[in-house]
C-alpha cells in the first residue's frame, strides 16, 4: 500500500490489512458516488431539457439515504474492533522491551548487573 513499511509481526500485519481494507471501500464509494454525480450532471443538464424532480418527503429515499451508510459503517466497525482487541491481547508478546531507570552514561545495564562506570 502506499507509504506504509512491510509489517513485520501478527497485529502489524492485522493493521495493515485493516488500513487496505477501509482504503478500498473509501475509494469504492468515492468511484460509487462522484460516478452517479457526473452521470446525473450530464444526463439531467438543463440544455437538454429536463424538469428538476422534487424528492422531499420520499420515504424510500430517504430510508436509503439512512440505512446504506449505516451498513457501511458496521462493515468497516467489525474488522476494525476485531484489530483493536487483538491489539490490546497482550498474552503472547512478539517483542519485550525491559525498561530501566538507569542513564546510559553513569551505568552500563548488563543481563540486570548494574556496573558503574
Amino acid at each position: 500500500m502506499i507509504s506504509m513499511q512491510t509489517p513485520q509481526t501478527i497485529v502489524a500485519r492485522e493493521i495493515y490489512d485493516l488500513h487496505t481494507l477501509i482504503f478500498v471501500i473509501c475509494c469504492v464509494i468515492f468511484v460509487v458516488v462522484f460516478g452517479a454525480m457526473i452521470y446525473a450532471i450530464i444526463k439531467h443538464r438543463k440544455s437538454v431539457g429536463r424538469k428538476a424532480e422534487q424528492f422531499h418527503e420520499n420515504v424510500k429515499v430517504e430510508i436509503a439515504w439512512a440505512v446504506i451508510p449505516f451498513l457501511i459503517l458496521i462493515g468497516m466497525v467489525y474488522p476494525a474492533t476485531k484489530t483493536v482487541i487483538s491489539m490490546h491481547d497482550t498474552s503472547s508478546p512478539d517483542m519485550t522491551i525491559r525498561v530501566s531507570d538507569c542513564p546510559p552514561a553513569i551505568r552500563v545495564c548488563l543481563n540486570s548487573n548494574f556496573l558503574k562506570v
